[in-house]
């Protein structure tokens, strides 16, 4: 299992994607930190809600291993990566409409579920207004 976590700026708050790649899979989360986080505060994020996170689903990925042997390359490297990849984004964005998606069903059925409860209350009121005194 190899995870990377990058954190970037998306006007107007600092992002932190996880990007996991678990059995040929990449999986990503998603967590918006506000105003720019400090080292303190990294850490005690990765204490505390790394294992908590939701991942995606996840996306097939195929595993490229990296050509450069120097660490110090490799790090430049990654600095001069900015962002995060087009897969992340995609699994963030699948993620994100899953979630919509689920959320539209259960405001729909608690939408209904309130309609039901006034269509009954009123049932109840007109058997109240003609039983008489």
């Amino acid at each position: 299992m190899e995870s990377k976590f990058i954190i970037y700026f998306e006007n107007p708050f600092w992002v932190g994607i996880l990007e996991t790649i678990e059995d040929e899979k990449l999986k990503v989360a998603r967590f918006v930190f506000g105003s720019e986080p400090t080292e303190p505060e990294i850490y005690n994020f990765t204490v505390e809600y790394f294992g908590k996170l939701k991942l995606s689903d996840g996306i097939e990925f195929d595993k490229r291993k990296s050509k450069i042997s120097n660490p110090r390359k490799l790090a430049k490297k990654e600095q001069q990566n900015k962002g995060i990849g087009t897969k992340a984004q995609n699994a963030v964005k699948k993620m994100q409409e899953d979630r919509k998606i689920e959320n539209k069903k259960i405001s729909k059925a608690h939408k209904l579920e309130i309609e039901e409860n006034k269509f009954l209350l009123k049932q109840l009121k007109k058997k109240e207004k003609h039983k008489g005194h």
